[in-house]
């Protein structure tokens, strides 16, 4: 569905939709980032596990810049038709 064929109600809804979703990303990859540093670097045995886990954080933020240009279209539709 286009954004110029949703109401301006469900624009809005959808915005805050994408920042929640954002931040909880945001929060989540910085938890596993640091979390998998944490096991790296400090527990003994050097972890394959902890190895792994870096890539991920690495490769879920590639998510955030399509969350980012989707809340500037949908800032932009709103703002067009105020």
């Amino acid at each position: 569905m286009d954004l110029k064929e949703k109401s301006i109600e469900k624009l809005e809804q959808k915005l805050k939709e994408l920042k929640l979703i954002t931040g909880i990303l945001i929060g989540l990859l910085i938890v596993l980032f640091i979390g998998s540093f944490f096991g790296l670097f400090f527990i003994k045995g050097k972890s394959a596990l902890s190895t792994v886990l870096i890539v991920i954080p690495m490769v879920l933020s590639a998510i955030l810049p399509l969350n980012f240009i989707n809340m500037k279209k949908i800032k932009s539709e709103i703002e067009s038709r105020k």
